[in-house]
């Protein structure tokens, strides 16, 4: 049983059926079968009872930590760093405090937050104020929790048993009170997990191979050879992104393809029409290099933005269109988060000298000529979400 260090004062001012799993996927929610094979009693997930009341309301005049208003960002859920909070801004442009700890995912209907809290994974009601450790008696470590939009009473995440290393951990799943704890696979991934917008399959990686969980049949192999690609020996796949119409999938690939090279490419693979498009590649500097974040689609579905090979250790971020066309390099960069519109990016930007995490800047630009700016939030901050406001 997991030990855990539970700070209890939260003061408010103000993110698969129950079908069988295929060979390979494990089961690790507390139910009679899970209790016979660890020896240990089933329980309700460690619930905190309420403190205060959430009350959420603008910064007075003249506050010097959150300003506004920015009419341009509303709808921003981000991170005050310094003050290891989590803010939003609200329709009129103004901060509102949403939750006293920094990294807090907001739930899509706004009642609640999902936290990564001492490698297990919290949800807390914004309305009753009730925290609940929904992962304190697996044996396990929990990181990277994410809400499934289309599928809300599914919550998806990272699980190792051990310590996590240089891995993502294991794609895994349960409910949104506990329940139905799977680990998918028993191989690690490169990253974390990308649930589909129907709400029916994730997609993740194990090391060098491509995988489907469907919730009402298990997992699959990803195959790339049926969309027509030739795939070297040496290859590699990870970091899956799906399009929002879920019809297309995002993959990055590694191998030595025609040019006898090793190359790292974004790869778009199309369900419909069972074929594929080289996006972007590259020839990462000493070897295979570093794994790629996955790309992010813009909510129309229309471009891509991700991160390429920089100069140094320092990687570029680059916004194009899905067809390969109207490549863009914003310069150093990472993170890079659409607005709902997708009008406009957020990213982060590394302070240039060098210097802690609390210096780089939070960039905006807009998609009509792509000139970035600094956002005007405190320093330190880093974005989260962007949801309509």
């Amino acid at each position: 049983m997991k030990h855990k260090m539970i700070t209890l004062a939260i003061i408010f001012s103000a993110m698969l059926s129950a079908c069988a799993p295929l060979s390979g996927t494990l089961e690790v929610d507390l139910l009679p079968e899970t209790q016979e094979a660890t020896g240990e009693t089933p329980a309700t997930p460690t619930t905190i009872p309420p403190t205060q009341t959430p009350e959420q309301v603008p910064p007075p005049p003249g506050d010097s930590t959150q300003s506004g208003p920015f009419q341009d960002i509303s709808g921003l859920v981000y991170s005050d760093l310094s003050a290891e909070e989590t803010w939003r801004i609200d329709a009129n442009g103004f901060p509102q405090l949403v939750y006293p700890e920094r990294d807090a995912l907001l739930s899509p209907d706004g009642s609640q937050m999902l936290l990564d809290r001492n490698d297990d994974i919290w949800l807390a009601d914004l309305i009753s104020s009730e925290q609940t450790n929904l992962t304190a008696e697996t044996n396990r470590l929990e990181g990277g929790g994410m809400w499934w939009p289309a599928n809300p009473e599914v919550l998806v995440f990272n699980s190792i048993a051990n310590e996590w290393g240089m891995s993502s951990g294991q794609a895994s799943i349960m409910q949104q009170d506990g329940s139905s704890y799977q680990v998918l696979d028993e191989n690690s991934s490169f990253w974390s997990p990308a649930p589909s917008p129907d709400g029916k399959t994730i997609a993740y990686d194990t090391a060098s191979e491509a995988w489907l969980y469907h919730l009402d049949t298990g997992k699959a192999p990803f195959i790339v050879g049926e969309f027509g690609l030739d795939v070297p020996e040496d290859f590699k796949i990870g970091s899956p992104s799906w399009s929002p119409d879920g019809t297309q999938l995002a993959w990055w690939v590694g191998g030595s393809f025609s040019s006898g090279e090793w190359v790292t490419a974004l790869v778009v693979f199309d369900l419909v029409t069972k074929s594929f498009q080289f996006v972007h590649q590259f020839q990462p500097m000493g070897g295979s290099g570093s794994w790629r974040p996955p790309a992010q689609w813009s909510p129309d579905g229309e471009w891509l933005a991700f991160t390429t090979q920089g100069l140094g250790r320092v990687p570029d971020l680059v916004v194009m269109r899905v067809d390969g066309s109207e490549f863009t390099n914003l310069g150093s960069g990472a993170e890079p988060l659409w607005s709902p519109d997708s009008s406009k990016l957020i990213f982060l930007h590394p302070d240039p000298g060098g210097g802690t995490y609390l210096e780089d800047d939070l960039m905006i630009v807009n998609r009509e000529d792509w000139l970035a700016t600094p956002l005007e939030l405190p320093s330190g901050s880093r974005h989260i979400q962007w949801i309509s406001p």
